[in-house]
């Protein structure tokens, strides 16, 4: 429950103490929403967690920092507005949320606490003293290719983690990938941001508002499941390398000519739009940026080759191999038939001649 210092309850009549008369009650205002968006007043969340500043704001939620009553420790705490929630919502959401809150994994944000109350649902989760990605292009435009695999591997082994207990992120973007003080990448928002998103509000928002990371198939209106956070992972790795939103508008994907070829390859698929397309897993997309399988050989998963613009198309080149072929076929059966029939006609004037 969600005490403020002025007493509000949700539907009722706010009562705020007045300026200068300690312990006065003055009534003030009807207000129809609860009271968590005055900034000046102390509240308390459970007895356990105070909330400060607001940080954020979305149509669907509000985000504060906060500390532990016991010690002050900072902490996060996202409080989800019950207009974006149903029963069948929040009771998932409840079962979600206990579970990876038993999640340890360095590259996770731990999930400290979560649950519905008049206030909306809310969870309560590790902060992280850094940036966040979205924060690091803003200030340096695109990554290099060594550091970007880097913490794209390590976003790879927050959501492999996850996907083992059967849950998507669904809603992975730069703004929810921290790099804390030590380098440590952290991956913030799962189970909730997820859910959420699966709402038709929500879905309506995100497609009306052209969210670049939204997978073609959830902006289609079906659910999200893991390979939407592969074509999500996908589109966070191509803003790192290129400095630029991956935009779905061109049929026709864009290579990063200052990358590796077998990146623009591990691109190529994961960013397919039929999702059927895209790898199977986390794991060869891991495999592939360790081994660069789908440059240097063959690997158990095949890739589309990605040619450059002044590159000669390989339908191209094939047909020019296969009419070279056809070609050298049909001279060596003209020189057997002359062949033969050289032969034909030494034997006829043999036998004439005898």
């Amino acid at each position: 429950m969600l005490f403020p210092s002025c007493y509000c309850y949700p539907q009722q009549f706010c009562r705020l103490p007045q300026a200068g008369k300690p312990g006065s009650d003055n009534l003030i205002l009807r207000y129809s929403e609860p009271c968590y968006n005055f900034h000046y007043m102390e509240r308390f969340l459970k007895s356990r967690y105070r909330i400060g500043k607001q940080i954020g704001e979305s149509p669907y939620s509000l985000t504060y920092k906060g500390t532990f009553l016991a010690n002050d420790t900072p902490l996060i705490i996202k409080i989800y507005k019950r207009a974006a929630l149903n029963s069948t919502l929040i009771q998932s959401m409840k079962e979600k949320v206990r579970e990876f809150a038993s999640i340890t994994h360095p590259n996770i944000a731990r999930l400290y606490d979560g649950d519905y109350g008049w206030q909306g649902f809310y969870y309560v989760r590790e902060y992280v003293a850094g940036q966040n990605l979205k924060e690091l292009l803003a200030l340096k435009g695109r990554l290099d290719v060594s550091y970007s695999v880097s913490l794209i591997s390590s976003v790879i082994a927050a959501l492999t983690e996850a996907a083992r207990r059967g849950i998507i992120h669904a809603g992975l973007k730069p703004a929810n990938i921290f790099i804390n003080q030590k380098g440590q990448v952290k991956v913030t928002d799962f189970v909730i941001q997820g859910e959420i998103k699966d709402s038709l509000p929500q879905k309506a928002q995100d497609v009306l508002s052209g969210q670049p990371y939204l997978s073609p198939e959830e902006a289609l209106g079906m659910a999200a499941d893991f390979r939407s956070d592969l074509f999500m992972l996908g589109a966070v790795f191509y803003e790192m390398l290129s400095g630029e939103p991956y935009r779905q508008t061109a049929r026709r994907f864009k290579v990063i000519k200052e990358v590796p070829k077998y990146i623009n390859d591990i691109l190529y698929k994961v960013l397919e739009e039929d999702p059927l397309l895209r790898f199977n897993s986390l794991d060869e997309i891991d495999e592939a940026l360790k081994k660069k399988l789908v440059a240097e050989k063959k690997s158990r998963f095949e890739v589309p080759r990605i040619e450059l613009e002044d590159e000669e198309q390989p339908e191209v080149a094939q047909m020019k191999v296969v009419k070279a072929e056809r070609s050298r076929s049909f001279q060596l059966l003209f020189v057997v038939l002359l062949a033969i029939i050289a032969g034909i006609a030494y034997a006829l004037f043999s036998t004439m001649r005898f």
